[in-house]
């Protein structure tokens, strides 16, 4: 008999039963009953917490994702507008005619090795610079 009872103390529902066949005036088993019954609210609210732990981290994961992917598209948004503005500068500098600081002196046009930009030079310039790209070239 104290192998069932020891069994019974395990499992609420045999111990509910166990309590109707034996009557509520058991105290030890009223006690036993209580503890299984805050037992299992504690294991439903760690189950709960444990949940909303993951939940939680399953959030700021996706927040992540979306702060990394939003500063990538700015970084990327900045990159193409820094180039089109570098691309017009070179444009609207290639475009303009390079004036002769004295007379009779003509321009030669070099074309760049790095990004293939035909840019204007003066003929006696020592040191120039690609307006495009900024490949360095010394005579």
């Amino acid at each position: 008999m104290g192998d069932i009872i020891d069994g019974a103390l395990e499992d609420e529902k045999k111990l509910e039963l166990l309590r109707k066949l034996l009557g509520p005036s058991d105290p030890e088993l009223q006690l036993k009953l209580e503890e299984l019954r805050h037992k299992r609210m504690i294991d439903l609210y760690n189950l709960k917490l444990r949940y909303l732990e993951l939940k939680r981290d399953m959030m700021e994961s996706r927040r992540k994702r979306k702060m990394m992917a939003d500063a990538f598209k700015r970084v990327l948004r900045a990159a193409a507008r820094a180039l089109e503005e570098e691309g017009a500068r070179a444009e609207e500098a290639t475009s303009k005619p390079v004036e002769a600081k004295r007379p009779g002196q003509s321009v030669v046009h070099l074309k760049c090795e790095g990004c293939g930009a035909e840019f204007p030079v003066a003929p006696d310039a020592k040191a120039v610079a690609c307006p495009k790209c900024g490949a360095k070239y010394e005579r």
